[in-house]
C-alpha cells in the first residue's frame, strides 16, 4: 500500500525535559551552551521549582560527574527514578520503582544495570 500509517493516539505526557529525571540526564549531556539556551527559554518555569535555577544547575553538574541521574519524584510521585543516556546523550534508558524500596544497595545495581543495557544498546547499533 502507499497509504501512510499514522498513529491515532498520542502517548505520554509533553513535558519539559528539567521536570522528568531521564529529561534530566539528557540536558546533563548537552553543551553548556546548550543549557544556558534551555534555561533562558524556560526560565519562568524554572524559576518555581524549589531551589529555582541555581538548584537545577547544580543537579546538571551532579548528573555530569556521576553518568547518570537519581532522583525521587519528578512527574513520578512516591517514586525513584535513576536515567543513562547514550548516544553521545541523544537518548536515555531508566528504571523506576516505588520510593519505599529505595536503597543505597538497589541503586547501584540498578545503576549497573542501565549501564550494561546502554552497552548492549550500542554495541547493537554499530554497523557489522
Amino acid at each position: 500500500s502507499t497509504q501512510v500509517i499514522v498513529p491515532s493516539q498520542t502517548c505520554g505526557l509533553a513535558i519539559s525535559l528539567h521536570e522528568s529525571i531521564a529529561g534530566r540526564a539528557l540536558l546533563a549531556a548537552t553543551s553548556r551552551e546548550d543549557q544556558a539556551t534551555y534555561l533562558k527559554h524556560y526560565a519562568r518555569k524554572i524559576a518555581s521549582l524549589p531551589g529555582g535555577e541555581k538548584k537545577l544547575r547544580q543537579d546538571l553538574r551532579q548528573i555530569e560527574a556521576s553518568g547518570y541521574a537519581s532522583a525521587a519524584g519528578g512527574i513520578l510521585l512516591g517514586g525513584h527514578t535513576i536515567a543513562k543516556t547514550f548516544a553521545h546523550g541523544a537518548a536515555a534508558l531508566s528504571v523506576s520503582f516505588p520510593l519505599a524500596r529505595f536503597s543505597d544497595e538497589l541503586e547501584k545495581r540498578v545503576i549497573e544495570l542501565l549501564s550494561d543495557a546502554v552497552q548492549a544498546v550500542e554495541s547493537a547499533s554499530e554497523p557489522n
